[in-house]
This record gives C-alpha cells, structure tokens and sequence, in this order.
C-alpha cells in the first residue's frame, strides 16, 4: 500500500510504504483532520552518526553497550548457573521472561528472536530475520502479553536503503509477525506504550528528510501517522529524541535547530488529540551537566541521540543519551534536580533509575527512587574480581537482571572470563 503521508509536503517518490504479512489500516493525520504546525521541521541524524549500541562493549566508555555473538551466563544472586546462551545478541529482561537476539548456530546470517523462562528453563525462538542490520534494543516493549521491538534488515554501513521493521512476537503462540514501517528507515529510532497502543518514532530518508510519529494498535493493526516534521535545506527544524507519556498528556522530545550550530533542547506537551500544548526548553540542564564545560560540548551533547526519557511526573523527567549526559530534572525549571549522582536507567517494563558506584575491584549496582525530594537506594555487588557492571534490566514485579563483564584488556588475556548476568528476584525499593 502506497501512502501519502500526513502534513509533510513531499514529491512522489518520498512517499512511504507500511506493510505486512496480514492486513494493516493506515490512516493519515489528514484524514483524522490533525493539523501539524507548518513552522516545525526535522533533522534526521547522518549515517555517520549511527552507532549501535548493541555491537561493543568498553566499561570504560561512557555509552553503555553491549557485546554481541559471545557466550553468557545466567546466574542466581549467589552465581548458580541457570544457562548459559551462545552467540548472544541483545538480552533485556521483560515480564514473561529474558528475550534475546542470537546468531542461528546454521546460518550466520540469520538472527534468531528467543525468550528464555528463568522460573522453567524453557526456552522458545518466535521468530528469525534474515541478514539483521541493527535493533533498537534500549527500545524493547512487552504490552499485551507479546513483544515489540524495532529492527533494520540491511548493511547499515553501505548506504543502501535499509527496511526498518516493527516486530510483533507471541511467547505464547512462538510466532513472530513483520510490519514495514519504512523502506528507507534510519537505525535511530524509539517508542512507547499508551494505553496498549504502540507510539513510535522513526526518521525517513528520503530525498527530503522527515521524521514521523506514529501509533500501531495491535487489536486492530491500525498503523497511523499522528506527526510529522520536514527539514529545510536551511537547516531549521526538529528532531524527535524520545516520547513518554504522564497522564494522558505525551512529552515529546526533540532537538531544535536554529541552524546546524545553534541546537535547542525542547519538551512539547501534547493532549490526548495531539494537540499542542505548551513547550519548555532544557538546554540548560544539559550545560548543567558534569563534563560539559564549554559551549561546543554542550551544543555537542544537545544534538545526541537518547537512550531514554521518561516523564516520572508533570514536570520531572529522566535523560540519557549515548553520550555523556545522563540527569534527572525539572522542564519547567529548566534545570537539574540531583547534580551528585550520575544516573543510568534500566531497561525493561520496570524501568527504573539506578547508579553504579566503583570499588576497589568491583562495581555496586544502586537502585534509586525518588519521593518528594528524597533518594533511596538498595546496592548489589558485582561478584568475581575484575568484574564491573554495564547493563541492568527489570520487570514490574521487581525482579532484575544485570550484566557484569571484566575490560577489555582483561577479556584478551582471559578470554575464560565470559560476560554473567545476574537474575535477582529480592531487590526491592
């Protein structure tokens, strides 16, 4: 199905393709009679700019990412082995269980789409995608009972236009259906839940750059496209960073730019028509940020890429791009709220805010929660010398899993110290 896709003023051969395996309804905004603003556009990140967060692992870098076709272990909070996975791709834990990517031990090219029961050992694959090029893996949703993830198939590296993919896989059914969100999608891409629907964002390459806003509701298969920004060749424009949703109000985060030098950190609120509402700048809170000393590095930090925002309330927020910037603040005061703590967030449905504090050999791993102004924490040693924390993920019913690896120096001259994730199922906050 060819598709002319909402407000965004484009030629032909712009126009975007959403597709499946079963019958999908799309709707555009002018259709649902949503205007949007003509005065804002959107940059989409360069190619150059793109790097996956789940292809390497440095615990000495700021980025958190993780290392991928190697053999993991699984373990209790006292290090009993649950299993052990091969070939290992990105692995968050959600509600139903541990879902990971692995590389099919048949065909290298094949990546397999599994999720592993800690309570049973059972082990199910949903689904394969063949030649697999990136997944949005600080991205991964359960709602309903499946799972939602996105995904390129293609070289991201080789220029050529790359499907980007919405996935849908059933533990229950071991099934995995494929919706074509783009036919030239950027890997940088995000989403949310709201009410059980599906809002996402994505950026097109196209001969003129969009990004889109868009809501999949997984009863109906109804795909619609609610935003849509164009940029200009005069550089002035946005792109969206991140989308959360407090109330029925949806925040929406976006990079403003004056020109290519001049970037604004934005928060625009939304009703539940998408309707505009008001917009806060937190460029401030960035310049606020530890490290980030001259006006360059602050403008440099604006214009990356976000690992996750989340609206903790009406007004406070949690930041984190792949970067150096990770805060917790207030939009509406435009600036920080904890300035001593630099925090992470969890992956996962039970996403949550935690802090890794160094020891003499080993790392701590601190929940943190905030109420009315005071944090509370509850620590969880990294175990095995040399090892450090690099990842955590969690589920609502508050069990955890964390990674912990040795450096990369280490790893060559003991390539036996293999990367564990811990499973806890007794922190509590």
């Amino acid at each position: 199905m060819i598709l002319s896709m909402c407000g965004c003023k484009k030629k032909d051969k712009a126009d975007s393709k959403i597709s499946s395996d079963k019958q999908v309804e799309i709707k555009t905004p002018d259709e649902e009679g949503i205007k949007t603003p003509e005065d804002e556009g959107v940059k989409t990140p360069d190619n150059s700019a793109a790097q996956s967060p789940d292809t390497t692992m440095d615990p000495n870098a700021s980025m958190q990412i993780e290392r991928v076709n190697a053999p993991v272990k699984i373990v209790d909070k006292e290090g009993k082995e649950i299993t052990t996975i091969q070939n290992l791709g990105p692995i968050q834990l959600l509600d139903s269980g541990i879902f990971y990517t692995a590389v099919s031990p048949d065909d290298k090219t094949v990546t397999q789409y599994r999720l592993f029961d800690p309570k049973t050992g059972k082990d199910k694959l949903m689904g394969e995608i063949k030649d697999q090029g990136y997944i949005a893996s600080y991205s991964i949703l359960e709602v309903g009972g499946k799972i939602y993830t996105l995904t390129t198939v293609g070289d991201v590296l080789d220029q050529e236009p790359d499907q980007l993919l919405l996935l849908e896989l059933d533990p229950q059914a071991e099934t995995m259906e494929k919706y074509v969100i783009s036919e030239d999608g950027f890997p940088y891409c995000g989403m949310t839940e709201k009410d059980g629907a599906i809002v996402l964002f994505h950026h097109d390459q196209q001969e003129t750059l969009y990004d889109r806003v868009m809501k999949f509701d997984p009863k109906t298969k109804e795909m619609k496209e609610i935003m849509c920004y164009e940029l200009p060749k005069d550089m002035k424009g946005e792109t969206v960073r991140g989308i959360s949703f407090y109330g029925d109000t949806m925040y929406v985060l976006t990079v403003r730019f004056e020109n290519a030098n001049a970037p604004h950190l934005m928060i625009t609120t939304y009703d539940a028509e998408y309707k505009k509402l008001e917009e806060y700048e937190i460029s401030g809170a960035i310049a606020e940020v530890p490290g980030n000393q001259t006006p360059d590095m602050v403008n440099n930090e604006i214009k990356q890429m976000v690992s996750s925002f989340k609206m903790l309330s009406e007004t406070e927020y949690y930041y984190e791009n792949f970067s150096e910037s990770a805060h917790f603040g207030d939009m509406k005061a435009g600036k920080l709220l904890l300035t001593s703590i630099a925090m992470d967030s969890s992956k996962g449905n039970g996403k949550t805010l935690y802090r890794v504090l160094p020891t003499a050999d080993s790392e701590v791993f601190s929940l943190v929660s905030e109420k009315n102004g005071v944090f509370t924490t509850v620590d969880f040693e990294a175990k095995g010398e040399g090892y450090w924390i690099f990842t955590a993920s969690s589920c609502k019913d508050g069990h955890f899993l964390i990674g912990t690896c040795v450096r990369a120096a280490e790893k060559m001259e003991h390539p036996e110290k293999i990367d564990i994730y811990y499973y806890l199922d007794d922190l509590e906050i």
